[in-house]
């Protein structure tokens, strides 16, 4: 049985992820929204640019939370390879 969890992709696939939901919150939502709310908006719109903002920002973390998740994840999976291939070659030795 041959099971191989390539780990560095996920683990790069995983910092991308984070890596662009932030440059994309910080670089193109963030100040986009706070350069349209220094404008004589009125103040519902405003408001209602503030709330897309937070939403951005709470969609950002959770973006970041899964990427980390799938690290986690991609972490057990390396460690189950491990030790599945400890166990077979256990059984082998036999």
């Amino acid at each position: 049985m041959d099971l191989h969890v390539d780990d560095g992709a996920l683990r790069s696939a995983a910092g991308r992820i984070r890596e662009g939901s932030i440059r994309l919150s910080s670089e193109l939502y963030i100040p986009a929204l706070e350069s349209y709310g220094s404008l004589a908006f009125p103040s519902a719109l405003s408001s209602q640019l503030h709330d897309l903002q937070t939403q951005m920002n709470a969609l950002v973390q959770d973006v970041a939370s899964t990427a980390d998740a799938t690290l986690a994840t991609a972490e057990s999976m390396v460690g189950l390879e491990e030790s599945l291939e400890e166990a077979f070659k256990g059984a082998r030795s036999r």
